[in-house]
């Protein structure tokens, strides 16, 4: 009879255990209460619009770091986009251009925690953006290249949701507007993979 009893109360034990382990796992970070340094990286497209060009569709690449104070977080981001790529050829001559954008950004991010693995959240984004504009000219045996490079103050919004795959490790995916220059703005949506130390 003992030797049932204590079979039994071990076998509660280790249940109890388990479960508490599972909910600490599965649970937002209660022992750091959510805290802690992060690296993202996202990967998508994006949709740049120039008033005097059009709009064209361009991959977009975004690494970032940042850290996580819980129901906030702060990171730095070099993001990156290719647009506007153009190559014209007729008889002996050629024309090739193209236009390329990137930036150093801060976002503050707000986290709709939910007490679930599912968790949306809402940024905003200041970011240094710098444009550079390459072309090239080819007819017979004359050539000419040229080259431009400004830079500017944008502003951006950015709307996600994520989930928790592991204790350290969120996917999810999200959408951002950011004004680029005072002609240019971007409209992307992106896949997302975000790991925290």
């Amino acid at each position: 009879m003992m030797k049932k009893m204590l079979i039994a109360a071990t076998l509660i034990s280790l249940t109890s255990m388990a479960n508490a382990g599972i909910a600490d796992d599965r649970g937002f970070y209660i022992e750091d209460n959510g805290k802690g340094l992060y690296v993202q990286g996202d990967i998508g497209f994006s949709q740049i619009h120039i008033d005097e060009l059009g709009s064209e569709s361009t991959p977009v690449q975004r690494l970032a770091v940042g850290y996580d104070f819980g129901k906030f977080r702060l990171d730095v981001d070099y993001t990156r986009y290719t647009a506007f790529k153009e190559k014209e050829c007729s008889n002996d001559s050629c024309l090739d251009a193209s236009l390329k954008f990137s930036g150093v950004g801060v976002n503050a991010i707000y986290n709709f925690n939910t007490e679930e693995d599912l968790q949306p959240y809402l940024g905003i984004r200041v970011s240094n953006n710098e444009g550079k504009l390459s072309a090239s000219a080819k007819n017979g045996n004359s050539s000419a290249y040229a080259s431009g490079y400004d830079s500017s103050l944008g502003v951006g919004a950015l709307l996600g949701l994520e989930y928790r795959t592991t204790r350290h490790l969120f996917i999810g995916g999200k959408i951002s507007y950011d004004k680029l220059f005072s002609n240019a703005n971007q409209f992307g949506a992106s896949v997302t993979t975000r790991y925290k130390f």
